[in-house]
């Protein structure tokens, strides 16, 4: 595992999420999806992304995307690299043997995310809304 890291290409792709911004309603619609998926039956879920967040931590997120002196909206929009770290702010309420999980998890949905606002494709937790690439 170690030696198949390729740090350069993780540092591509977390300056890469710098790039991608989304606006105050595709943020709540985003969040909304988040707080319903934890609702879904097994079988609804299985062709979703797996999110491993609990509806504190989305609250958190959601209470940062406000306040966070660094990592807050700027405008009415934020960018994928901002959000990526409320959510790792968030899941230091994690206990310390979720921890590392849960940051996995937070960076593979991030970069989920990030595949369908490059491609312009929909899907569950970005069905419908456009976002923005910013130029940097």
């Amino acid at each position: 595992m170690i030696n198949g890291y390729d740090r350069k290409r993780h540092l591509e792709n977390l300056q890469e999420l710098g790039r991608y911004s989304i606006n105050e309603d595709q943020f709540a619609f985003l969040v909304g999806k988040m707080k319903m998926y934890q609702h879904l039956s097994k079988e609804e879920r299985k062709d979703l992304f797996p999110l491993s967040i609990t509806d504190s931590q989305i609250t958190s997120i959601v209470k940062d995307y406000y306040s966070d002196v660094f990592f807050c909206s700027t405008e009415g929009t934020i960018n994928l690299w901002k959000v990526y770290n409320l959510f790792t702010a968030a899941n230091k309420t994690s206990y310390i043997d979720n921890h590392l999980e849960r940051n996995v998890s937070a960076y593979e949905f991030i970069q989920y995310l990030g595949k369908y606002v490059k491609s312009g494709e929909p899907n569950w937790f970005i069905n419908n809304i456009s976002m923005t690439k910013t130029d940097k």
